[in-house]
């Protein structure tokens, strides 16, 4: 029997009433006016060029309103300038972005310091000398630490706090001279848009024994000759009720000191319980450590050492840990 011919389906007919756009291989596509509407887009959500009526013309510029415009000139991705996603502008800073900035160096730890103690050391100095933040919570975030070399990184909240730090430079902790420098990925270009690159000039460093102007000098009360740095002692383990008249009476039993100071708190004017002086005599300060270090005064023991970077006395007494304001 003859084949019957199949009846039109009109599957390549516009729906009744719909305006159709002719399409190159033949058929009609949704025109842009209408699909919104046939399709079931939401309210607000046009059609894309190139997308119904041809799929053609690459990655749509409007697929998504949040999505970052893009820059090829053939409307494709951007180039990424050395690989990886290409920051938009008004991003936010993450703190890995900024980590660099907000790490500091430390080197000369004294012998039995653990990630506990030098993070408490340094939140506690640094709010000593006036440069923490109004923020909540301490200002260390982490501290790592090389027991066997004596160095540490510490690292701080923000950028300001991290450039105040650099001000502890020379800061005793236990006796023993820290030294305090910016890490060796630290990218100044890039540190210098993102907050201060240095500390606060007015920064109250004399409260935990730094001279102003002397970074690295290892607290106050040493003189300035090499020889007066060399024989600068430490005091630590003091008790808070004695004054600078009454430490130095004791210390002087040893002979008379060219130079003394008790540190004190900024606001309150009391006793650190920790110091610093020199003899005149600088031969008796072999003999004044070993008289004094290990002294009991009340509930507290003295320790006394040479205020060094090599941390080569046997530490002992009382620790000597900078307390809050």
């Amino acid at each position: 029997p003859p084949r019957q011919r199949r009846k039109p389906t009109g599957f390549d007919q516009a729906p009744p009433g719909v305006t159709g756009t002719a399409l190159p291989g033949g058929g009609i596509g949704i025109s842009q006016n209408d699909a919104a509407g046939a399709i079931g887009l939401p309210p607000g959500m046009g059609v894309l060029p190139g997308m119904v009526g041809g799929m053609s013309g690459g990655v749509p510029q409007g697929l998504n309103p949040g999505f970052p415009a893009m820059g090829g000139a053939d409307g494709g991705f951007p180039a990424m300038g050395g690989g990886g996603y290409a920051a938009q502008p008004n991003m936010p800073i993450t703190q890995q972005a900024t980590r660099h900035a907000r790490r500091i160096y430390v080197g000369g730890l004294p012998p039995g310091s653990n990630e506990g103690i030098v993070a408490t050391f340094f939140s506690n100095a640094l709010a000593a000398i006036g440069g923490t933040q109004p923020m909540p919570g301490d200002p260390v975030l982490n501290v790592y630490m090389n027991q066997e070399k004596k160095f540490g990184f510490v690292e701080f909240r923000t950028v300001e706090e991290t450039s105040n730090a650099m001000a502890l430079d020379g800061v005793l902790m236990e006796g023993v001279t820290l030294r305090v420098r910016r890490p060796n990925d630290y990218n100044p270009a890039v540190a210098a848009t993102l907050g201060p690159s240095g500390p606060s000039p007015i920064l109250n460093i004399t409260a935990i024994g730094l001279e102003p102007g002397k970074a690295g000098s290892g607290g106050g009360g040493g003189g300035g000759s090499a020889e007066d740095q060399g024989n600068r002692l430490f005091v630590g383990g003091l008790p808070y009720f004695l004054t600078e008249a009454m430490v130095r009476e004791l210390v002087e039993a040893f002979g008379p000191v060219k130079s003394f100071q008790l540190v004190v708190d900024r606001e309150t004017g009391n006793s650190k319980g920790y110091g610093f002086f020199v003899y005149v005599d600088q031969s008796v300060t072999d003999v004044a450590c070993q008289g004094l270090h290990g002294m009991k005064m009340g509930d507290k023991v003295l320790t006394v050492r040479r205020a060094t970077t090599q941390g080569s006395v046997k530490p002992g007494g009382a620790s000597t840990a900078i307390v809050p304001p």
